[in-house]
């Protein structure tokens, strides 16, 4: 593991991984953002970021696979990341925490290895895989053999989970059951548990992620689909929830330019402390951008934090590229916190940009909270006033 970044490495079976909400050890405040690690009789304490890893790490994947996996997610290069990467490894080869594939003991088939050879799931037949991360996979199912009406399988990839991480997967079943009902939004039918795997069954939306569109939808399509996208955030929050992590896949398009919220996984409601808020650090704030990377969304997210987040969604829509760069992580959070992006001109079919639609996706990137829009509400009022203040030019 020192050395040889294609051999494949797996978390080691005896290892237990407590979250910072069950009991913990002596000395360790509630409100460290910590989680213990324990294995044999040594108790290591890791950072929320640091668990994802070893998390991806229950399945077998190579130290190179890891560390991709790592810069795909924070959206950053292989090089900014392949040093803090192999060394949190080494030193977790180090302890036993991580251990070669061939060398665990009582391997047993994946969750997605098991689909793959049965094609079926609690009754359901599953036609294709959707998507699939470390944590869950999505399939377009059918019930029995029908082929009738499809649906989406959203399936927890690991058996007998403990009961708060079960919870945290169920939880976005209860936000929509509690949330009225809204066009834009995929709707959840019905959560269960089937040989101690949950699983949760969405209607099917037919489309393509809205970062698949950007290229290819004229000004027109993009204005319309800008007020689905506010108006489907302004539901969640006039009920009171974040969504946690807007950013652009987590919205599919139709054929039909119809705009549908696809994954409420990280949303919650206002009144809880809820810290994990927004995993993409290209769509973070700057006021929730602390120094060390390893910690990247460590501070309580808000509704202006998420009206910052919209703005990037809009950028990249009307753009084609994000607001924000950088090579290494700490060029990004520099970018963020102190540059301004470059000015909106034409979109990536060469049309123009309206001042209007601009000044609206500008406001909504300011650095200081304050000086964005109080809600989106008040968002959703200035981009009414786009059609009337400037005729939309086609070159």
């Amino acid at each position: 593991m020192e050395s040889d970044l294609h051999r494949k490495i797996i978390l080691n079976q005896s290892v237990v991984i407590q979250d910072r909400e069950h009991p913990t050890i002596d000395g360790l405040s509630d409100k460290d953002q910590l989680v213990i690690l324990k294995i044999h009789n040594d108790i290591v304490t890791i950072t929320p970021v640091m668990r994802e890893i070893l998390d991806v790490a229950r399945s077998p994947n190579t130290p190179d696979e890891l560390i991709r996996w790592v810069a795909q997610s924070w959206g950053c290069s292989y090089e900014s990341v392949y040093e803090p990467v192999c060394s949190f490894l080494k030193r977790m080869g180090r302890l036993g925490v991580l251990v070669y594939e061939e060398n665990q003991p009582n391997k047993s088939s994946s969750v997605l290895e098991e689909f793959t050879q049965t094609g079926s799931f609690a009754g359901y037949t599953l036609l294709n895989r959707l998507s699939h991360n470390h944590k869950v996979a999505l399939y377009k199912c059918t019930y029995g053999n029908s082929d009738s009406y499809s649906y989406t399988l959203k399936v927890m990839l690991r058996k007998n989970p403990d009961e708060s991480t079960k919870q945290k997967f169920l939880k976005e079943f209860k936000i929509l059951k509690s949330l009225p009902e809204h066009k834009n939004i995929r709707n959840c039918l019905y959560a269960s548990e089937h040989e101690g795997i949950p699983y949760l069954l969405f209607e099917y939306i037919d489309g393509v992620s809205m970062s698949k569109k950007v290229d290819k939808v004229s000004l027109e399509c993009k204005i319309n689909i800008t007020r689905q996208l506010m108006d489907t955030i302004d539901h969640l929050h006039r009920h009171h929830i974040l969504h946690g992590d807007i950013h652009a896949s987590n919205f599919l398009v139709d054929d039909q330019n119809n705009l549908h919220l696809i994954d409420l996984g990280m949303a919650h409601f206002e009144h809880e402390e809820e810290r994990h808020h927004g995993g993409i650090p290209r769509y973070m704030p700057p006021e929730r951008l602390p120094d060390h990377p390893f910690d990247f969304s460590e501070k309580k997210g808000d509704y202006r934090s998420e009206i910052f987040q919209i703005g990037v969604c809009l950028y990249f829509l009307f753009s084609g590229h994000y607001p924000f760069r950088g090579l290494l992580l700490k060029h990004l959070a520099n970018a963020i916190k102190n540059e301004s992006p470059s000015p909106l001109i034409k979109t990536p079919l060469n049309e123009i940009i309206p001042h209007s639609i601009t000044n609206v996706i500008s406001r909504s990137m300011e650095k200081d909270p304050l000086n964005r829009y109080s809600s989106v509400a008040e968002m959703m009022d200035a981009w009414k006033l786009v059609n009337q203040h400037e005729e939309l030019v086609l070159t």
